[in-house]
């Protein structure tokens, strides 16, 4: 999916080829192991994810190396992006960094929600990158975000990555079965809870300046 014409998809190619090499003869001088398998996780960086340690402890159980791309420089990130035979992420803006890859790299792109994810699917079509697509979000919900910082966002071990998983020969822990319920309080204690006790403190807070006010001028 996309409009760019072959002209500006050589251009892109061009530019990015450049910031590659330049970012792969930098760390000629830094001490890094390259991984084969990756899984870049966001649990360091969102507050706003709920049920993602399942989803990355499944892919290291299958050799996956878990990095945490806000603990990277650029450079670094090239460097193992470049390197991985494979490499799975959730789906966000980390995706956007696989044009730096070289052409022997799998993509597995984990969505966090329905929306599809349009900006993605022009750097695949520009850089002619290897995805495959998971649905990860949870269908319980009624109403998903309206975009990817927009409120909390609720991922599971879903029956689309088991099925990937079973297909190609990769084995899982049976910890989601109980993944699920404790990601069903947190996901009521931070969304339906939480709202409720910031609406009642603030509501509180604004009746104590009234109160206040009133004081001063008739007590």
């Amino acid at each position: 999916m996309g409009y760019a014409t072959q002209f500006s998809k050589e251009k892109y190619k061009l530019v990015t080829e450049r910031i590659r090499l330049n970012a792969l003869e930098k760390v000629r001088t830094l001490s890094l192991i390259p991984h084969a398998k990756i899984y870049f996780s966001r649990r360091k960086f969102s507050s706003t994810d709920i049920g993602e340690k399942e989803i990355e402890d499944n892919f290291v159980r299958n050799g996956f190396n878990v990095l945490y791309p806000e603990e990277l420089s650029i450079v670094e990130q090239i460097f193992y992006i470049n390197n991985a035979e494979v490499v799975a992420s959730l789906s966000g803006t980390i995706g956007h960094n696989f044009i730096f890859s070289s052409n022997k790299t799998c993509f597995l792109i984990l969505n966090r929600f329905p929306k599809p994810n349009y900006p993605q699917f022009r750097i695949n079509y520009i850089f002619d990158l290897n995805v495959t697509w998971i649905d990860v979000y949870n269908k319980w919900l009624l109403k998903h975000p309206k975009d990817y910082g927009d409120h909390l966002i609720w991922v599971e071990f879903s029956k689309e990555l088991r099925n990937f998983f079973h297909d190609n020969g990769m084995s899982y822990s049976y910890s989601f079965i109980c993944a699920k319920f404790r990601n069903v309080f947190e996901f009521l204690r931070r969304y339906q809870f939480m709202p409720l006790i910031w609406k009642i403190r603030s509501q509180l807070g604004h009746f104590k300046q009234k109160f206040k006010v009133i004081q001063a001028k008739y007590l």
